[in-house]
């Protein structure tokens, strides 16, 4: 299977989901060089040196988990339970949740992981 299938199948039966994810591909792809990474049911956002974020799809969200070291969990910043190594999470319902705060979190993501 390509990353295109897996991630199409990810969000089989429920496509409102896929334009949250397509904006949270955009706005990372603005940090600077990623490996975009698909596995069954998440996709890996990978900085130089390593993961820096992670995209799941779960019942009617986008969840984005950040390796993020001093980000503690506040407001709709909770804590990940998407992987150890992602320390915090936001849940996205729509592109337009892909704001200057979610933006300015994937960078700093990025920044301490690349």
């Amino acid at each position: 299977m390509t990353a295109d299938d897996l991630i199409a199948g990810q969000y089989k039966g429920r496509p409102h989901l896929r334009a949250t994810f397509d904006a949270i591909i955009n706005a990372a792809m603005e940090c600077g060089e990623i490996i975009v990474h698909a596995q069954k049911t998440y996709v890996s956002l990978v900085a130089p040196r390593r993961t820096f974020a992670r995209i799941k799809p779960v019942r009617n969200q986008v969840d984005l988990g950040l390796r993020l070291e001093q980000c503690e969990p506040v407001g709709r910043i909770e804590p990940s339970r998407i992987h150890h190594t992602m320390r915090v999470q936001i849940g996205l319902t729509s592109p337009q949740d892909v704001d200057p705060e979610v933006r300015y979190l994937l960078a700093q993501a990025y920044l301490e992981n690349c």
